[in-house]
Parts: structure tokens; C-alpha cells; sequence
């Protein structure tokens, strides 16, 4: 780690990979090397809590001004991830010295923080930076968004450590008291340097095998604790996120700094680089939660809340959502988690934005009409992009019709029918997508011309094109365009432009490419992730159809990597379904299968989302 950050120093960037299980010792190793990092070196530390929806760039805002004011304010304005990396990249630039940049957690790592890190790690060769990554490898499998990122990053600089378990005689050395039989201590404790402290701490001076679990080992020690001590403890472990002193004056009044510290003292507690205060370690922080009954959980997170909402405490609002959700302030939690949601999905990140609406749903029975509807719209919107088209997306929809439909709102009915015939058309289920469909249309035409009904009109489009009905689709899509222009409604004219744009690229009229990059750039302007990502395939099927390599390759790549970078999986693995297409259509058909066979092997995709693979596959296997 030494010679890596000194390699750092004279422009000779690289990764560091830390891992191991949870309480194998990565944090002592870093602060370790931290201490002996040299003045060559600047280290800027942040880490990832383990909060119910992570907080986008939640480890940036750790190394907040140290990062400078450039930095600082694109991560106040909500900026993307690559506004984000540019301002690092040049103050790095300006920088006099080689830089450490630590994540610690990164498999609690949010979405923008993961796009800051595979785009980073890509470029460091070129810089003067080590940059530091510590996970608990047990809890990222292939289908972690963490390990996408590991398999992007340049293997050549990347450096790993993985840190195993003490040995017999290591813990023999630990128990310098010689109160445990060492074989017995390292069988129970796995080599776990975590519990193997805890457990000498705990002061059971027996040899009979002890408890697996570091419940107990913590209990032990909490237990030895005053009672004020113990009461502190249990209240705060509530917060994965580290905490200041203005919380435990709050809290605690002028007691809460003299406990703190004196639980420091008792090494229950950590004071980190920042002087913020944190438990020290993950574990031990749930393992005291876990000593609370449910009402005692909801009062420590209702005070929490109290402290951490109050005026100028600036608070990120998933910690806010966190915490209220904790209380069962339902209230709260209505309000706070839509605009988790909104600054989520601005970051591109959806599946922590369904994760916000989730919460939110638990306490639907306490919002208005109007508001439980939009949360069950937004919910199967985002849930539909990230996570998968069940029943439960599909029935979100069905109850926001009849919250609507007592409201009388045929404009908001007309537009749940056009999703619902979008999802059944994302299962496969064509005719029910159809008949949904035409009831949006014959719903949205009894009232006056909406932004709805121009939506329905264009989906009718899409349908249309969708069928090979071109004729039809550029029909429709003119019709929606009309109305686009009179509510001066974008996203309409980029759903429109790109089934108008598709259906006369396929009838060999080249203008329709024209108006397809159209809807491309407004879609990529105006934040309309999934718009994108349709052009993305519909551009990339007619480049394989008409053999134009040169514009499949870059539109199928530039496709998937956008997909994957906004969590649309769904629409990823449809396109990577397409690239197994144009493999085959390059004659490379091993790669063709290999790719097919991937997508095929996931579990949650609807029979659409399948479709090109299993085309792919089949015609690998005739040829």
C-alpha cells in the first residue's frame, strides 16, 4: 500500500482493492497506513453507510471542503457523476502533490458514487492519485452493482488485498492474558479479529467453546457499562451514519459529550479523521440495536429525527427518510422520501429511487387521494426501469386508476391504461397491450385534448411500429406530434419523433435516422432516461437490420453503456440481446452465443426483454 501511494506521488496512478469480511480489520489496516502515508501524500477519506436508500456521492460529501469549493458546490447542486469526476480530475491537475483518495464500504457504495469510481478508476493511470476501495467481498455476488464495477476497471492497475482470518498462534498473541485456549478462540471465532477482540474484552474467563454470535460478545460489554452509558449507546445506534457533537448536545444536553467520550475511552466508540464520532464497528452498532424492543427502536429514531430535521442541521434527506421511516412518522416519510426519489432519480440512479417510494408506500394509508395515486405511478415507473415488470408493478397501476377514478380524473385514468398496455406489451402479452391501449384513446378522447392524450396517441404509434404497421405508426405519431406542439409537451415529441423516426428508417426512407439522433439529443437534454434508451435499441436494431457495422457498433455500445449507467435493466439486457444479434451478423458466433446465453440465464426478465437473445441463440445454432 506504501508503494502504491508513493507511486502515486510521481504520476503513476493505480487501484487498491481492500476485502474481506465484515470485522476481518480493513478500517484498522487503512487507518494504519493512513499514519504512515508520508507528507508526499494527501488522503481524502470518506465512507459508505449503511442507510435503508444510500445517499448520492455519501462518501464525497465525507471529504467535503478538503475537496475544494469546486467540488463542494456540484455536489450541493445535486451535479452528475461526470460534472463530479471532471472537478476532481482538475484539482487534482493543480494539485502539488500525489493524492489517496479511501471509500471504505463501497458495497453500501449509492449509484452516482459507483459512477464516480468506474469512470475515476478508468483514467488513473493517467493520474497522480491512489485510489483506495475497501468491501466486504462475502456480500458482493455477481449480481452486485459493486462487481460491474470491479469488472470495468483497468486490471492492470489494480492491486488486491485480501485479508484473511488470524491464525491460531495470531490469536494466541491477542490473548496476551492467556485466558482462552487459543485453538478453542479461533475455532469459535473463525479468526475473526473483530470477535476475537470483543470476546477477550468481555472478560469470560472460560475455556468451554463460547457463542458464535457477537451479540452476545457486545452484550457482555454493554452490560459492564453504566446504565447512562448503556442508554447512550442503544439510543444512537439507530444512525449507521457517523455522528457530530451538536446531535449529542441535542440529545443528550451536556451529558452527551462526556458519555461519548467516556465510551471512546471503553474503545466502544471511535472519534474518525473528521472528529465526527461512529461505533466501532458496523457490528457492534447493530448488535446494540438489536437490544432494543420495537418501541424503544421507534423512540430512539423519532429523537433522532427531532434532532437531525431541526433548522440548520442540513441534513441529507435520505438520512431524514432513514430516520422517519425508523419512527413511523408517516407524515414525514411522505414528504421526505418523493423528493429522496426525485434527487435520486437525477442522478440517474432508479433503483434507489423505487427504493425511496417503497418507504413511501408503507405509509400510503396516510396520504391524500391525489398523492397515494402519484406515489403508486412513481413507484411502478421506477420499479419497471430498475428492478423487474411483475404483477406488482402492473397492479401499482390498477390502484392508482381507481384512486383517480374516484377523483374523477379520466385524463389520469387514460394515461395509467396507455402504462398498463406498455407493461403487458413488456410481458409479451400483446393483445392485452393492445385492447389497454385503445381504452386509453377511447378514455382520453372524452375530455378535452390533454398532454395524455398525446402520449396515448404516440404509445398507439408505437404500438403500430412495434407490429410492423408502419403506415399506421407514422400516422399516429404525426397526430401526437400536433398536439405536442400545442401544449409544447417534450417528451411527447420525443416518444413521437422516435416511432415516427424507426417506422420510416425500416420502410428505407433514411430520414427517419434524421429524426431518431433527434429524439436522441432531446431525450439525452431534457433527462428522459428511458426515451434514450429506446432510441438507443430502436437505432441499434435498424443498424444490425440493415448491416451498418460501423453505426451498430457505436450506438450498441453507447446504448449499453448509458442503460447500465441509469440502472435501466431491463432495457440493458434487451440491447446486450441485440449486440448478440450483430455478433452473429459479424460472424462471430461463439461470442454470439456466449453473450445470448448470459442474458438467457437471468431470472427476471419478461419474455420480451428475452426476445433478441433467444433470436441470437437460434441463429448462431442454424448457421
Amino acid at each position: 500500500m506504501a508503494e502504491a501511494a508513493k507511486a502515486a506521488s510521481e504520476s503513476k496512478g493505480s487501484i487498491l482493492l481492500l476485502f474481506g469480511e465484515a470485522g476481518i480489520g480493513k478500517t484498522s489496516l487503512l487507518e494504519h497506513f493512513r499514519e504512515g502515508a508520508g507528507p508526499e501524500n494527501r488522503v481524502y477519506w470518506g465512507g459508505c453507510d449503511a442507510l435503508f436508500t444510500p445517499r448520492p456521492f455519501g462518501p464525497l460529501h465525507d471529504m467535503g471542503k478538503e475537496l475544494g469549493p469546486e467540488v463542494q458546490n456540484l455536489l450541493s447542486q445535486h451535479a452528475s457523476a461526470p460534472d463530479v469526476l471532471a472537478a476532481i480530475l482538475r484539482m487534482l491537475e493543480d494539485a502539488p502533490k500525489g493524492a489517496v483518495f479511501v471509500f471504505e464500504d463501497v458495497h453500501w457504495a449509492d449509484h452516482a458514487t459507483l459512477d464516480v469510481l468506474k469512470a475515476f478508476g478508468r483514467r488513473i493511470s493517467m493520474t497522480n492519485a491512489l485510489l483506495v476501495l475497501s468491501y466486504r467481498d462475502d456480500e458482493v455476488g455477481p449480481t452486485h452493482p459493486l462487481s460491474q464495477v470491479l469488472g470495468d476497471l483497468p486490471q492492470a492497475n489494480i492491486t488486491r488485498i485480501g485479508l484473511a482470518p488470524l491464525t491460531v498462534a495470531a490469536v494466541e498473541r491477542l490473548d496476551s492474558g492467556g485466558g482462552y485456549d487459543p485453538g478453542t478462540l479461533r475455532e469459535i471465532t473463525g479468526g475473526n479479529p473483530f470477535f476475537v477482540t470483543e470476546l477477550l474484552a468481555s472478560q469470560q474467563q472460560t475455556s468451554d467453546p463460547l457463542p458464535a454470535s457477537v451479540t452476545d460478545s457486545v452484550n457482555a460489554r454493554l452490560n459492564r457499562l453504566s446504565e447512562k452509558e448503556r442508554t447512550f449507546l442503544e439510543k444512537i445506534s439507530v444512525t449507521p451514519a457517523a455522528f457530530d457533537r451538536t446531535i449529542l448536545r441535542n440529545l443528550f444536553g451536556d451529558e452527551g459529550e462526556i458519555l461519548a467520550m467516556a465510551c471512546v475511552g471503553r474503545n466502544l466508540l471511535v472519534v474518525d479523521s473528521r472528529g465526527l464520532l461512529r461505533f466501532r464497528h458496523e457490528l457492534a452498532r447493530l448488535a446494540t440495536m438489536a437490544r432494543l424492543s420495537p418501541f424503544q427502536k421507534q423512540a430512539a429514531h423519532e429523537a433522532m429525527f427531532s434532532v437531525l430535521s431541526s433548522e440548520g442541521m442540513n441534513t441529507p434527506v435520505d438520512t431524514l427518510v432513514h430516520h422517519a421511516a425508523g419512527a413511523l412518522l408517516g407524515r414525514e416519510v411522505l414528504k421526505l422520501a418523493p423528493e429522496a426519489a426525485r434527487i435520486a432519480v437525477a442522478f440517474g440512479a432508479h433503483r434507489q429511487a423505487a427504493d425511496h417510494l417503497a418507504t413511501a408506500l408503507r405509509f400510503v394509508e396516510d396520504a391524500e387521494p391525489e398523492l397515494a395515486a402519484e406515489l403508486h405511478e412513481q413507484w411502478a415507473y421506477e420499479a419497471g426501469l430498475a428492478l423487474q415488470i411483475d404483477e406488482d408493478v402492473i397492479e401499482a397501476r390498477r390502484h392508482a386508476i381507481s384512486l383517480w377514478r374516484a377523483l374523477g380524473r379520466s385524463e389520469k385514468i387514460g394515461d395509467n391504461l396507455r402504462w398498463i398496455s406498455r407493461l403487458h406489451w413488456y410481458r409479451g402479452e400483446a393483445a392485452e397491450a393492445e385492447r389497454f391501449a385503445r381504452e386509453a384513446v377511447r378514455v382520453l378522447e372524452t375530455v378535452q385534448p390533454t398532454p395524455e392524450r398525446a402520449m396515448a396517441y404516440s404509445f398507439q404509434s408505437q404500438l403500430h411500429m412495434l407490429n410492423d404497421r408502419m403506415d399506421e405508426a407514422i400516422e399516429w405519431g404525426e397526430k401526437a406530434l400536433q398536439l405536442a406542439e400545442e401544449f409544447g409537451e417534450i417528451e411527447v415529441k420525443v416518444h413521437a419523433l422516435n416511432n415516427i423516426g424507426t417506422a420510416k428508417a425500416f420502410s428505407n426512407d433514411t430520414t427517419g435516422v434524421d429524426m431518431l439522433n433527434e429524439s436522441l439529443t432531446l431525450a439525452l437534454e431534457h433527462g428522459f432516461h428511458e426515451h434514450a434508451a429506446r432510441v438507443y435499441t430502436n437505432l441499434s436494431c435498424y443498424a444490425v437490420e440493415c448491416r451498418d457495422f460501423a453505426l451498430a457498433d457505436r450506438v450498441i455500445n453507447e446504448g449499453v453503456a448509458f442503460d447500465t449507467k441509469h440502472d435501466l435493466d431491463s432495457w440493458t439486457y434487451y440491447l446486450v440481446g441485440v449486440l448478440a444479434q450483430f455478433r452473429v451478423e459479424q460472424g462471430r458466433l461463439k461470442d454470439a452465443v456466449m453473450i445470448a446465453k448470459g442474458v438467457l440465464a437471468l431470472d427476471r426478465l419478461t419474455l420480451l426483454m428475452r426476445l433478441p437473445a433467444k433470436l441470437a441463440l437460434a441463429r448462431a445454432f442454424l448457421r
